[in-house]
C-alpha cells in the first residue's frame, strides 16, 4: 500500500476526530473533515477492497506499511485517543460511505460513559448502522518483524551498477524493467538517509536511455516513497512526457503525486510545455495541495493562466463560510504581492481591485482581522514599486468599514495599525475619525504622530470643527506630541477666525515647549478675545518669557494681569515688586491675590503699608474673593513681622468689618 496515502488517511482521521470534538454533526467544519477523509479512502479503495489500520507498540500498521509514531502530531493524537477507548484496529471496506465516516468520528469523540451504554466502541458504531467500517476486527500488531532481506548499501550500489551496464549494453526497456523494479524495491526498504544519493545515481542511469524509452521504463512503476524521490530528480522533458502519457491513460493520481514533489524551478520550466500539450495543470496542483498562489511557480504563468487560476478563489469569496473567504483572500493577496514583486502590475491590478471589493463587503470582523497582516505586506510591496493608484484602492474599503456601528475593538486596532503602516497621508482623515472612539486613543495618537507635519493641517481643521470638548483636548494633545514639525503650520494658523482655535494653538506652543516661538506670539497680546490673551500669558509662563509677561501687566483685563503676575513670580525680587505696586494698586482681585502671594513669598517688608491700605479698601465687602484677599493679606503681615506689622494688625482688629477684625485678632494671638 502507498505509504503517502496511509499517512494522509491517518492525518485526516486525526483532524476529523478533533473536528468531531469541537463541532456537531452537520456543521460545515465537521462535514469538510468527513469529505476530506472520504476523498483519501476513495483513492485507497480503488486498489484495495479491504484494509485495516492496526495499532502496534510504537506506531501504526496498515497492510505492508508501518508508520512509527515518533514526533508526528497526527499519529500521536490518533493513537492516544484510540488507546484510551480500547480500540486496537479500524477496518475499512470499499463500500464505505460519507455517513459511515461521520458515524466513526462521532464514536471516536464520544465520552467513556456514552461508549459504556452500548458496551464498547465497536458496538456503538454498529448500532448506528455502519457495516463498512469495523472496530477491533483485527488483533493488535504488538510485534512486526523486520524484513531480513533488507539489502546493504554495498549491495544496492552493485545493483545500480549492474542496471547501468544492462542499459548501456542493451538499451532495451524489456531488459531493464526487471532489474530496475528490483532496485526500486530494495531501496524502498532501506534508510531514507541514503535516498538522495541513490536517486541521483538512478536518475543518471535513466538519462542514458532515449526519451521515449525513459518514459516506457517509468510509466508503470508503483508510486512508493522512494519512487517519488526519484521522480523529483528526473529531467523536465522526461516528466513532461510521463505526465502526458498518464493524462492519456487517465492515471491522474500518478500526476498528482509527482506534481507534489517537483521543485519550483523545474516546475517553472515544465509549465509552458505542459500547457502546449493541453494538460490541465491547475487541477493537479490543487489535488497535490500545491498553493500556486503562494509559490514562486506563479512566475511561469501568463495573464490568461492567472484568470483561470483565480476564478475558484473569486467564487470562494461569495460563500457563506467565513473561513473559506479568509483562505481565499489570503491566497489572492499573496498572489497579488508576488505579481507586484515581479513587476507584473497589469496582472496584479484586477486581483487587487477584487480584493478591495471583498474587504469592503466582508461582514465578519474576525475575517477582516485575519488578513490585515497580509494586506500590510501587499501595501508595502506596492509602495516600494510606486503603485500609488493601487495603494489607494487597497486603503479605500477602510473608510466605510471604520464607519460601521459595532465594529469590534480588536478590528479597529488592526485598522489603525494598518493605516499607520501605509505612511500615506491620504489615510489621515480615517485615523482622525478614530479619535471619537473610546479605548483607542494611545494607538491613534501614535499613528497620527508618525505622519509628522503632514498631520498638522488635518489636525487643525478637525480642531476647528470639533464640538466635543474631549475630542478637542485629544487634538491638542496630538499636536503637542507631534512637536517641532507642527510649529510652522501652527504659526500660520495663529490668525484663524475662531477664537477657540487661536487659543488652542497658543496652548499647544506652550505644551511643545520651544522658547523660539515666544517673540512670534507677541502679536497675540493684541487679540480681541481675552481668553486668547489669558492662554498667551500662561504659555509665556511655561516658556519663561519674562519680557512678554511684563508687557501683559498693561493688559486691560484683570485676569490677564493676574496670570502675568503668576508667571513673573519666579523672576521678581523684592525691589521689583515694590516698583510694581503703584501701578497695580487700583486693578482688581486677581491682581491683588497674586501680589499678596508674591509679597509673602519674597518677604517684601516695604509692602506692609500697601497691604494695610488694600485691606482697608476692602472693608464691608463680604464676597468670597474679598474674604480670600483679607485672609492672604493678614497672613502676609504676620510673616513680615515687626512693630509696623503689629500696629497695622491692631488697627485692623478695630475694624467694623467682622471678618477682617477676626482675621487680625487671630493673627495677633499667633505672633503674641
Amino acid at each position: 500500500m502507498d505509504q503517502l496515502l496511509v499517512m494522509e488517511l491517518i492525518k485526516e482521521l486525526a483532524v476529523g476526530f478533533k473536528a468531531a470534538r469541537s463541532y456537531p454533526t452537520g456543521h460545515p467544519v465537521f462535514d469538510r473533515a468527513v469529505s476530506r477523509a472520504m476523498s483519501v479512502l476513495t483513492r485507497i479503495c480503488a486498489e484495495h477492497s479491504k484494509f485495516s489500520i492496526t495499532l502496534a507498540e510504537d506506531g501504526v500498521v496498515c497492510q505492508d506499511v508501518r508508520l512509527e509514531i515518533g514526533k508526528n502530531p497526527a499519529l500521536i493524537s490518533l493513537v492516544d485517543n484510540l488507546r484510551r477507548k480500547d480500540i486496537t484496529s479500524i477496518s475499512f471496506t470499499s463500500a464505505v460511505k460519507h455517513d459511515d465516516i461521520a458515524h466513526l468520528y462521532s464514536v471516536l469523540a464520544s465520552l467513556q460513559a456514552q461508549l459504556g451504554e452500548h458496551g464498547d466502541a465497536a458496538k456503538m458504531l454498529k448500532a448506528q448502522g455502519t457495516e463498512s467500517i469495523m472496530i477491533n476486527r483485527t488483533p493488535a500488531a504488538s510485534v512486526m518483524k523486520k524484513d531480513t532481506s533488507t539489502k546493504t548499501h554495498e549491495e544496492i550500489i552493485e545493483a545500480i551498477r549492474t542496471l547501468m551496464e544492462i542499459v548501456r549494453r542493451h538499451g532495451a526497456v524489456s531488459e531493464s524493467r526487471g532489474p530496475f523494479a528490483i532496485v526500486l524495491n530494495d531501496i524502498e526498504e532501506v534508510s531514507k538517509g541514503d535516498w538522495h544519493s541513490y536517486s541521483e545515481a538512478l536518475s543518471g542511469v535513466v538519462d542514458l536511455l532515449p526519451l521515449e524509452k525513459r518514459v516506457a521504463l517509468l510509466q508503470d512503476v508503483q508510486m512508493k516513497s522512494f519512487v517519488l524521490t526519484l521522480m523529483s530528480r528526473l529531467k523536465a522533458e522526461t516528466l513532461v512526457e510521463l505526465i502526458t502519457n498518464w493524462e492519456r491513460q487517465g492515471r491522474k493520481d500518478c500526476i498528482t503525486k509527482v506534481m507534489g514533489v517537483i521543485e519550483k524551478e523545474k516546475f517553472t520550466e515544465m509549465v509552458p510545455n505542459l500547457k502546449k500539450k493541453q494538460i490541465n495543470i491547475y487541477e493537479y496542483l490543487t489535488n497535490a495541495s500545491i498553493n500556486i498562489l503562494d509559490d514562486d511557480v506563479a512566475a511561469a504563468l501568463t495573464e490568461e493562466d492567472i484568470k483561470v487560476l483565480v476564478q475558484p478563489y473569486y467564487n470562494a469569496l461569495e460563500t457563506h463560510d467565513a473561513g473559506l473567504r479568509v483562505e481565499a483572500l489570503k491566497s489572492l493577496i499573496k498572489l497579488a504581492r508576488r505579481l507586484v514583486v515581479d513587476k507584473k502590475f497589469d496582472m496584479a491590478t484586477p486581483i487587487i481591485l477584487r480584493i478591495s471589493v471583498a474587504i469592503e463587503q466582508e461582514a465578519v470582523d474576525e475575517a477582516i482581522s485575519q488578513v490585515m497582516k497580509d494586506l500590510q505586506d501587499l501595501y508595502a510591496a506596492l509602495t516600494k514599486h510606486e503603485q500609488r493608484d493601487l495603494c489607494e484602492k487597497l486603503v479605500e474599503p477602510f473608510g466605510n468599514i471604520s464607519g460601521r456601528a459595532g465594529l469590534s475593538l480588536d478590528l479597529r486596532r488592526e485598522i489603525v495599525k494598518f493605516l499607520s503602516a501605509t505612511g500615506n497621508p491620504s489615510v489621515l482623515p480615517m485615523l482622525f475619525s478614530f479619535l471619537w472612539e473610546s479605548g483607542l486613543y494611545p494607538e491613534v495618537r501614535s499613528a497620527i504622530q508618525g505622519f509628522g507635519r503632514h498631520a498638522v493641517n488635518q489636525a487643525i481643521q478637525f480642531l476647528r470643527d470639533a464640538e466635543d470638548f474631549s475630542v478637542r483636548m485629544k487634538l491638542v494633545d496630538v499636536l503637542k506630541n507631534i512637536g517641532e514639525p507642527s510649529i510652522e503650520v501652527l504659526r500660520i494658523n495663529l490668525d484663524a477666525r475662531e477664537w477657540y482655535l487661536r487659543r488652542n494653538i497658543v496652548r499647544i506652543f506652550g505644551e511643545i515647549g520651544d522658547p523660539g516661538v515666544v517673540t512670534h506670539l507677541e502679536r497675540m497680546l493684541r487679540d480681541e478675545d481675552q481668553r486668547v490673551r489669558l492662554e498667551l500669558v500662561r504659555t509665556w509662563g511655561k516658556l519663561n518669557y519674562r519680557d512678554g509677561l511684563v508687557k501683559a501687566l498693561n493688559d486691560k483685563s484683570v485676569q490677564v494681569k493676574g496670570e502675568a503676575l503668576r508667571g513673573l513670580r519666579k523672576f521678581l525680587d523684592a525691589e521689583e515688586v515694590i516698583d510694581l505696586l503703584p501701578g497695580l494698586s487700583e486693578t482688581g482681585d486677581e491682581v491683588y491675590v497674586e501680589l499678596l502671594k508674591i509679597i509673602d513669598e519674597k518677604k517684601v517688608f516695604e509692602a506692609m503699608n500697601w497691604i494695610g491700605d488694600l485691606l482697608k479698601r476692602l472693608e464691608w465687602r463680604d464676597d468670597a474673593p474679598a474674604k480670600e484677599i483679607k485672609e492672604l493679606g493678614v497672613s502676609a503681615l504676620t510673616k513680615l513681622d515687626g512693630d509696623n506689622a503689629k500696629m497695622i494688625l491692631l488697627d485692623l482688629q478695630k475694624s467694623k468689618d467682622k471678618t477682617l477684625a477676626n482675621f487680625a485678632a487671630a493673627a495677633l494671638r499667633r505672633i503674641g
